[in-house]
């Protein structure tokens, strides 16, 4: 999804890139850095540097599920099981398994009846213009993301309802 000026999100705080994907203090120095607070694709486009860099490519499996991990003590490597049917022996183990690794829909009661369009800043749809003009709109949550296409969206649409649990503290980005 593109909401005029935002393509799928920023890092939502100062050195959210750095303290995410960085283990070489020497590879973030490398990297021209546009912002201080970069989008999802300057921090795509230090992942592939990085992982070009240091020659990572062959080792990384995409489209890939981990289907069962078990530490084997004696030569201590971990026998990791693919839903491919491979086997794959390595010292070490990273769950990556993060809160942000699957995007969560809350149960909202009639959710499944809404006629509208409805989107998840989660599961953004790059090479989809959406347009908010003339359409009574309504964002659930201010979190980061919600943050981010409030402004966007209020932009365009005549009328902006948020719906808001806990009020975040932010402030400007300054890029």
């Amino acid at each position: 999804m593109i909401l005029e000026s935002i393509s799928a999100g920023r890092v939502a705080s100062p050195g959210g890139p750095y303290c995410l994907y960085t283990f070489s203090e020497q590879r973030v120095r490398e990297f021209d850095w546009p912002e201080r607070l970069p989008d999802q694709a300057t921090v795509f486009k230090y992942v592939n540097f990085v992982a070009g860099r240091l020659d990572m490519r062959h080792d990384i499996w995409l489209g890939t599920r981990i289907s069962g991990a078990a530490y084997d003590e004696s030569p201590q490597r971990w026998n990791v099981e693919t839903d491919k049917g491979e086997t794959v022996r390595a010292p070490f183990l990273v769950c990556a398994t993060g809160a942000l690794s699957t995007a969560h829909t809350p149960p909202l009661p009639g959710l499944e009846c809404f006629a509208g369009e409805c989107y998840h800043t989660g599961r953004w749809l790059a090479d989809k213009v959406v347009s908010f003009a003339g359409k009574r709109s309504g964002v659930i949550s201010t979190g980061s993301s919600g943050i981010q296409s409030i402004p966007v969206i209020a932009k365009q649409a005549p009328h902006l309802t948020v719906f808001q649990r806990t009020a975040q503290y932010t402030i400007p980005a300054g890029n």
